[in-house]
């Protein structure tokens, strides 16, 4: 997995708008093989046509005006899922953001809008704190984000963080299909529990006491259904 340049302050200060090379497309959407033809020929020929476009968010009309951060509270509330099958990375990334911190210190290069389009993202990677460079280009369906979605604010903090997950699993299409807990041990470096209701055979009443101590731990938690 590539990472990105770990020289942050030497590129920001040198002025120079970023341009990550290690994920462009169309190698950030799909490897080869990966979809179906159909998948694959779908978007091959929508960005031939320009119905798909990579853009800087500052540059598209859509999104020109907005911020990384709008404000650093209730971050539980901007994350929103596009077309990318990501639901439980936007669940943890939800469920982190009930304390913003969680969001925000994974910035490492700032919480302020980047000059020169650089992001640099920690993540914890089998345990290890890992930090993922990317810069501020995202893909566009008919000028609006086709992957997630900038907050009802117009933050642009979920979409930069799921291109960053992008990376850190190979493509987008790499990042389909998931379990929350794995979002969580990304983003936080802690350890994680499931409990899955059809195994343990748990009441209601026994449910809602796992619920209520793990929220009196201020624990983050998020929650699935079976896949389909």
């Amino acid at each position: 997995m590539k990472k990105g340049p770990e020289n942050i302050p030497e590129l920001v200060a040198g002025g120079a708008t970023y341009t990550d090379s290690d994920f462009t497309t169309p190698d950030a959407l799909f490897w080869d093989g990966y979809e179906t033809t159909t998948i694959e020929d779908a978007f091959d020929a929508g960005i031939a046509d320009g119905t798909y476009t990579w853009d800087r968010w500052t540059s598209q009309s859509t999104t020109a005006s907005n911020k990384l951060f709008y404000d650093t509270t209730n971050l539980y509330l901007d994350p929103n899922q596009g077309g990318a099958g990501t639901c439980y990375f936007i669940a943890a990334i939800g469920a982190a953001g009930e304390w913003p911190d969680m969001i925000t210190d994974m910035f490492v290069s700032g919480t302020k809008d980047s000059a020169i389009g650089l992001y640099g993202i920690q993540f914890y990677i089998r345990g290890k704190p890992w930090v993922v460079t990317v810069d501020d280009k995202l893909l566009y369906k008919s000028n609006s984000l086709h992957y997630a979605y900038a907050s009802d604010n117009g933050s642009m903090w979920p979409p930069i963080l799921e291109k960053a997950w992008a990376k850190v699993k190979g493509t987008y299409g790499q990042t389909n299909g998931g379990f929350v807990v794995s979002g969580l041990r990304s983003l936080t470096g802690a350890p994680t529990f499931t409990y899955t209701l059809s195994s343990y055979g748990l009441t209601t009443a026994e449910t809602f006491s796992l619920l209520e101590a793990a929220n009196t731990a201020d624990y983050p938690m998020g929650a699935g259904t079976g896949a389909g």
